[in-house]
């Protein structure tokens, strides 16, 4: 069952990073610090399946088909203009989700049914959204943009450009990226010249996937003062070996709430000192503001002195009117890990959403990584 489970969760996550790789060369952002967007309609925007989208006038009506699209449109106050959401675990932590119509199944895929129903003005789409839904709901005659996976938090900036401006939330979109590239600027502030941890990452215990180089967990992790044991062996997200764990002997291990210790890391000095941080799988792997409360949890923790001279309001960006930051109910079970498709591209949208990304385990951890983000 275990050999089986991580067949399924590594095709996936091939699958994942393949169509996510195809994207990275997308527009970089044009929004530094300082500078702002504007909104003009018409606008044309290029996606990532080559499509140029036209939107004649400012839409009233979206549908976001992944975790973080829906954290996008809230954060920047536009929930008012969204109908239709993906209403799974990876995105109950948004206030007021259930007053739209859920647009996926439990398995994180579209239902487009559901979708052509609400007749939205747009369909935004994460890159973990087939071809094959995004030309059905094309020759339903809906407008969809189809965005790229993303890889970084810098790719995150230009996604949420390209969006504000979709949207019309131009002002809106630029406040938010100053806003993350305000809290990332404080952390490495005060955390630049710190001597760094060794940290060992658990994505999934169940199968000892991890986050590698070229991932976001690993980036965030590196923000945070700490030194991710796998990014030298390993790219991207992998099944990391025990024998690589006992060797690295990590000071610190990170994982989700509620799940199981990594039997890998049970002689680890992480664990035999207690040296634990809990992260919220969801925010750690799905790209957007939700990012700084995972790395602000670990610098806390990895430099409790240093995390003292940070300034709190650049930092957390979470609203508790607008999200909730509360420990999720047990997330134990591969299942739903595997629900929160943003986990495993884990976390792009598109996840864990590749946050952290679809088949139920292998969609699990692939959607862990995926659809989170």
């Amino acid at each position: 069952m275990r050999t089986t489970t991580r067949l399924i969760v590594a095709v996936g996550l091939l699958m994942l990073l393949s169509a996510g790789i195809a994207g990275v060369s997308a527009a970089e952002t044009s929004v530094a610090q300082g500078d702002e967007l504007t909104c003009e309609f018409p606008v044309e925007m290029e996606d990532v399946s080559g499509e140029t989208v036209t939107l004649d006038e400012e839409p009233d009506e979206v549908v976001v088909l992944a975790a973080s699209g829906a954290q996008y449109m809230w954060y920047m106050d536009a929930e008012h203009k969204v109908t239709g959401v993906p209403d799974f675990h990876a995105t109950q932590y948004i206030e007021g989700l259930d007053e739209r119509t859920n647009v996926v199944d439990e398995m994180g895929s579209p239902i487009n049914e559901e979708v052509v129903a609400l007749d939205p003005d747009l369909v935004y789409a994460p890159s973990v959204v087939s071809d094959e839904d995004v030309e059905e709901l094309r020759d339903a005659g809906l407008t969809v943009y189809h965005e790229e996976m993303k890889v970084s938090i810098e790719d995150t900036y230009a996604v949420l450009e390209r969006l504000g401006q979709l949207v019309g939330e131009c002002e809106a979109a630029t406040e938010t990226i100053e806003d993350m590239q305000g809290a990332f600027d404080e952390f490495d502030r005060v955390f630049a010249d710190e001597e760094p941890v060794s940290v060992f990452y658990s994505l999934d215990p169940e199968t000892g996937w991890t986050a590698g180089a070229g991932t976001v967990e690993d980036q965030l992790i590196t923000i945070a003062g700490g030194e991710n044991i796998a990014a030298d062996e390993y790219d991207s997200y992998a099944e990391i070996s025990e024998e690589d764990v006992v060797d690295a002997d990590p000071e610190w291990l990170v994982i989700g709430e509620n799940r199981e210790l990594p039997p890998e890391a049970e002689d680890t000095t992480a664990v035999q000192e207690d040296q634990i941080v809990r992260v919220n799988p969801n925010f750690i792997s799905q790209h957007g503001p939700v990012l700084t409360e995972p790395t602000a949890d670990m610098a806390e923790q990895f430099h409790p002195e240093a995390y003292e001279e940070l300034d709190q309001n650049l930092i957390r960006l979470i609203d508790d009117d607008t999200f909730t930051t509360e420990p999720l109910e047990d997330t134990d079970d591969t299942t739903d890990e595997t629900d929160d498709v943003d986990d495993t591209a884990d976390a792009d949208d598109d996840g864990a959403g590749l946050t952290i990304v679809t088949a139920a385990l292998a969609l699990s951890l692939v959607a862990l990584i995926a659809r989170k983000r």
